[in-house]
C-alpha cells in the first residue's frame, strides 16, 4: 500500500474560447486549501479518503453526502499532525489490514514524527511494515505521485468549473458545506473513467515496486551529460570572480539631478524640447537682469 498527503485547492479558473485574447471571465478564487490522505494498493484499489479541515469543530453539515467510507478530521492548521495520522491508521489501515493475510508494506514519505511507540505496536501485532522512501525520490518511487495525483488535480478542476458555474452565485470560495459533494462527484468521475484501478496500477509499475524492477526508476532519471567536471569548476569560477569584480568595483552611482516644476500652463502639454526651450528663455531672462542689475 501506498500512502501520501494531497491537498485540493480553490484554484482559479479562467472562462474563454480557445485563442481568445483576453478571457471574457473569472471566477472567484480563494487560497482555501484542504487536506486530503489518499491510500492505494498495487492491485489497483483504493482505500476510503481521510478528510482533514482547518477548524477547531467538525459540523455535521460537511460530512453529510460525501464519498463512501470517508473519514472526516480537523486540526488548527489544516494540515495532517502526529494525531490525525494515528487516527487515519487506526480507523482505515488497521481495519484493512485485518482483511488480508500475510505481512503487509505501507509505503510513504519519512514522516518519523507521526510514528509514535504505540503505533509501531500495533503494526508489529498485525504485521505491518512501514517502507520510508528517502528524501527527494517521492517524485520517482511513490506511485501515488507517479501516475494518480495529476489526473486527479485535472478531474478537479473540471469538478471545481462546474460547479463553480452552476453555483457560484451562492458561494464566493470554496466552501466547506460543499467540498464533500465535490469530492463525491471527483470519485464518482475517476471511477466511472476508470482512472482509480489503472492510474494505481500504473503507479505502482512505473515506480518499479510492483512488479519489482529497479531499473524503471532508474530510467527516468535525468541523463549525465558529457560536461566535464573541470569545466563545470572552470564556468563555476568564472561566475564567481565576475560577481566578486561587481561587488568589489561597483558602478559609479548616478547623480540625482534635483527636480525642477516646469513652467506649463493649466491644461497644456510640452514636450523635451518645449522643456529645453524653457530652460533656455530662463536663463536668458536671468542673464538680463543680471546685466541690468550690473548697469545700475
Amino acid at each position: 500500500m501506498n500512502y501520501d498527503e494531497t491537498n485540493l485547492t480553490d484554484c482559479k479558473t479562467y472562462i474563454y474560447k480557445r485563442g481568445t485574447k483576453y478571457p471574457e471571465r473569472i471566477l472567484n478564487n480563494s487560497k482555501t486549501a484542504i487536506s486530503l490522505m489518499f491510500t492505494g494498493t498495487a492491485h489497483g484499489e483504493l482505500l476510503p479518503i481521510y478528510v482533514v479541515y482547518k477548524s477547531d469543530h467538525l459540523w455535521d453539515t460537511w460530512l453529510e453526502g460525501g464519498p463512501e467510507g470517508t473519514r472526516y478530521s480537523r486540526s488548527k492548521s489544516g494540515w495532517f499532525d502526529a494525531v490525525c495520522f494515528k487516527d487515519w491508521f487506526n480507523t482505515i489501515i488497521v481495519p484493512y489490514a485485518h482483511k488480508i493475510a500475510g505481512r503487509k508494506l505501507l509505503i510513504g514519505d519519512n514522516l518519523s514524527s507521526y510514528f509514535s511507540e504505540n503505533l509501531l505496536k500495533t503494526c508489529k501485532e498485525i504485521n505491518i511494515a512501514f517502507v520510508c522512501l528517502p528524501p527527494k525520490t517521492t517524485h520517482l518511487l511513490q506511485p501515488l505521485d507517479v501516475a494518480f495525483f495529476a489526473p486527479l488535480k485535472t478531474y478537479w478542476r473540471d469538478v471545481l468549473t462546474h460547479w463553480k458555474l452552476m453555483e457560484e452565485r451562492k458561494h464566493k470560495t470554496l466552501v466547506k458545506n460543499s467540498f464533500h459533494k465535490l469530492l463525491g462527484q471527483l470519485k464518482n468521475k475517476l471511477v466511472k473513467r476508470g482512472a482509480v484501478s489503472r492510474n494505481l496500477e500504473a503507479g505502482f509499475s512505473k515506480s518499479g515496486l510492483y512488479p519489482i524492477n529497479p531499473e524503471l526508476p532508474k530510467s527516468r532519471l535525468p541523463q549525465r551529460t558529457n560536461v566535464t567536471d573541470q569545466q563545470i569548476n572552470n564556468t563555476t569560477l568564472l561566475v564567481v570572480t565576475e560577481i566578486l569584480q561587481e561587488i568589489r568595483n561597483p558602478l559609479a552611482p548616478a547623480q540625482i539631478r534635483r527636480k525642477r516644476k516646469c513652467d506649463v500652463q493649466p491644461g497644456k502639454s510640452m514636450t523635451a524640447a518645449d522643456l529645453v526651450q524653457s530652460e533656455l528663455h530662463t536663463t536668458t531672462k536671468s542673464n538680463k537682469k543680471k546685466t541690468r542689475k550690473a548697469q545700475g
